[in-house]
């Protein structure tokens, strides 16, 4: 037996759907097991069988388990796995990916028995979803640390997964003719998951900012805006500014109303303007000058904007409302007699 029982790997908000999916699944187990002809019925009926798939069965066979065990195991693998996934995927994405990792552990699963001798199995349990979640798990915290049971030490999530896999595939190689275990839907769910996740990343249809600090389980202590600074000071170390830009990038879409401090702000909004994004760079200065208006850095920023109106978007109205702003904002002050220059030259314009 080779069990998680823990990590070290905290979330930010509490896995909502997560329990809620382990109240679901304890409540039908509950409701069905005290009654044996309840239970054949509701297993027979809402199972998944290979011979007569159907779109209902193809995801109420998740909610479905065969004995205490078998619900307890996967329950103990859904706490372990699913709160870290959840809690950066957000829960509306996150319900649905589960779902589609047990309806992709069902179709590998059909076609491993279609036309074998366990054609007529019933195939029920979270397991197939529950692997999805392993999956993802995989590739977005690898070298966070996962408690063993029985050995009661901690290994990398890496070589935990790995190690399961291995069974999987042992197993499936093995005792596959004569076990009740759909190894085939683990395998399945897994590789949904994970290829899954993988793609998003990798294309960077999905950016995971500050991910150093997310493999290793410890993106939980930090915030946004400490995780945006780690990446600028990157940025400034090394000279490449695409990380700390599709970080910025992505927490403008997914929390605008997120409070960075100015020089932060400034900082994105140059990495913005290297990296040939002047739309963002406008949205970063703006927000300096939106939450911290009685700063000099909110002045800079509307000294920039104006400069970009005018060099990239030849829009001089937009630039002489900026430099108007800066103006009024502090009159006596060195910004403000770059913004009335600016504003002598825009009559050349």
């Amino acid at each position: 037996m080779f069990l998680p029982f823990g990590k070290d790997n905290p979330v930010r908000t509490f896995p909502l759907v997560t329990a809620c999916l382990i109240a679901v699944n304890v409540i039908v187990f509950i409701a069905m097991y005290g009654d044996p002809l309840l239970f054949d019925e509701f297993t027979f009926r809402f199972g998944l069988t290979p011979g007569q798939p159907t779109a209902i069965t193809a995801f109420s066979y998740l909610f479905l388990h065969a004995d205490p065990g078998h619900l307890g195991f996967n329950m103990l693998f859904l706490w372990v796995f699913g709160p870290n996934v959840e809690d950066l995927m957000g829960r509306p994405f996150y319900l649905v990916f589960y779902l589609a990792c047990g309806l992709a552990a069902a179709f590998l699963h059909l076609a491993s028995v279609s036309g074998g001798a366990n054609q007529i199995g019933l195939l029920v349990g979270a397991s197939g979803a529950i692997s999805g979640l392993m999956g993802a798990y995989f590739v977005l915290f690898p070298l966070s640390r996962i408690m063993v049971f029985p050995f009661f030490i901690s290994i990398h999530a890496f070589w935990f997964i790995l190690i399961w896999i291995y069974m999987q595939l042992r197993s499936q190689v093995l005792f596959a003719d004569e076990s009740n275990v759909a190894f085939m839907a683990h395998l399945g769910g897994f590789a949904f998951g994970a290829g899954f996740v993988f793609l998003l990343m990798r294309t960077g249809i999905v950016v995971v900012p500050n991910f150093e600090q997310v493999r290793r389980g410890r993106y939980a202590d930090l915030g946004p805006g400490d995780e945006l600074d780690e990446l600028l000071r990157e940025a400034a170390r090394t000279g490449d500014v695409s990380r700390a830009v599709a970080a910025f990038g992505a927490l403008m879409r997914t929390a605008p109303g997120t409070r960075l401090g100015p020089d932060a702000l400034l900082a994105a909004a140059a990495a913005c303007v290297r990296a040939g994004d002047p739309a963002l760079a406008v949205a970063a200065y703006r927000k300096a000058m939106t939450n911290h208006p009685d700063t000099t850095q909110a002045l800079h920023a509307g000294l920039a904007i104006a400069q970009i109106s005018l060099n990239i978007y030849r829009d001089t109205a937009a630039a002489q409302g900026y430099l108007n702003w800066v103006i009024a904002a502090a009159p006596a002050s060195p910004d403000a007699d770059q913004a009335r220059a600016l504003l002598r030259a825009i009559s050349g314009y």
